[in-house]
């Protein structure tokens, strides 16, 4: 430190960045014998290194020439700030090895990724975990599916990002859904079983390829869960199991929320009320983009249609991600009966053991939608 310094010591102007490397049994012992004898009174790590000397230690410094190795990380942006340059390094290993990157500042690749010689990564590119790319292959941008879309919903989004017809992906999950390596208790039905994730879409890829990376993302985080296990625990079996959690993904945000609902549906269940949600009813309608159903809509004749129909509908409404699962097979306990969510934007949900409680909560949900017009 500076009042600890001679006049020599403070006439230096070189900094240099390190960073200590200690047998861990002397630092013990050394700092014990740290005092504070200083102008500071305080106790200086650097003082454990003249301790070591002195006690026969060896003490050696070994200097970088690649700065970036000293780097400290005190913030997020210090973090991505390492973060780009590990990325631009990986990029430069893998250009050097044959492959070509269209733009390195817009692809990102993990180290322990995998590529072929003569691959080509187009911009915008994702390349994840331990990830494995043959040689002479083009791949391109990953594409997104978020928790709750419907089957149908999925498709549109595939068909743009790999440029395949739609119809193929309808063709994969109806007449050749047998091939999709779906669980045995599927019921050789895909809803529910495409898992919401980000998916790199390879070179000529077909139909059938990408709902078979989804179904197989499906059994690797069902698996995790053990989600037929703990179906079991609350005497429910898989698919019921995956029908309500595909229901929670529409009907509440937060984990906390999915698990409540969850417990709300089979309390519901138990005495034999009908769920009455109004995903399941848009559903049944093929309706997009709504929050609320209409007279008409409720009205509907379908096994989906909760209000009319006692018991869960005949399968999942959508494509649930993990917490949505997990939920589903580990239901909070209450003695609630209804719920309903009061504000959208914020997620927050109102629950009621009474149908009077419950209106005074609707009550607030109306006036939201009164209060954000076009929304509901």
């Amino acid at each position: 430190e500076f009042k600890d310094a001679s006049e020599a010591e403070r006439e230096i102007r070189e900094i240099n960045s390190g960073i200590y490397a200690f047998d861990a049994a002397v630092l013990r012992r050394e700092l014990a014998n740290v005092t504070t004898d200083n102008a500071q009174g305080e106790k200086y790590l650097t003082d454990v290194l003249e301790l070591a000397r002195a006690a026969g230690g060896t003490v050696a410094a070994h200097v970088l020439d690649d700065l970036w190795q000293t780097e400290g990380v005190n913030d997020r942006v210090q973090l991505a700030e390492l973060g780009r340059e590990l990325n631009r390094r990986t990029c430069e290993r893998h250009m050097r090895a044959g492959v070509t990157i269209v733009d390195p500042d817009s692809t990102w690749i993990d180290v322990d990724v995998t590529i072929g010689q003569d691959t080509r990564i187009l911009p915008g590119t994702q390349l994840l975990g331990a990830t494995t790319i043959g040689a002479e292959a083009t791949i391109g941008p990953d594409v997104t599916l978020t928790e709750g879309l419907t089957m149908d919903e999925q498709f549109d989004l595939l068909a743009k990002a790999s440029d395949l017809p739609r119809k193929d992906f309808e063709t994969a999950a109806t007449k050749n859904a047998d091939k999709l390596n779906l669980p045995s208790w599927a019921k050789n039905r895909p809803e529910g079983f495409l898992f919401p994730d980000t998916y790199e879409i390879a070179d000529n890829p077909t139909a059938g390829d990408i709902l078979r990376n989804q179904t197989k993302q499906f059994t690797k985080v069902s698996d995790t869960l053990n989600f037929s296990g703990q179906a079991q625990n609350i005497k429910q079996d898989p698919y019921s199991a995956l029908t309500v959690a595909s229901i929670l993904e529409k009907e509440a945000k937060s984990p906390k929320d999915m698990k409540m609902v969850s417990g709300i549906i089979y309390n519901r269940l138990s005495k034999g009320m009908p769920l009455q949600s109004d995903a399941t009813v848009l559903y049944a309608n093929h309706a997009k983009g709504k929050l609320t159903t209409t007279d008409k809509q409720r009205a509907i004749d379908s096994p989906y249609n909760t209000y009319k129909v006692k018991g869960l509908p005949p399968g999942p409404i959508s494509n649930p991600g993990s917490e949505a699962m997990e939920a589903a097979v580990t239901p909070t306990k209450s003695d609630y009966l209804f719920w309903v969510v009061t504000d959208p934007d914020k997620g927050t949900t109102a629950y009621a053991k009474t149908a009077e409680e419950h209106q005074a909560n609707v009550a607030k949900f109306q006036q939201w939608c009164q209060d954000h017009k076009g929304k509901c």
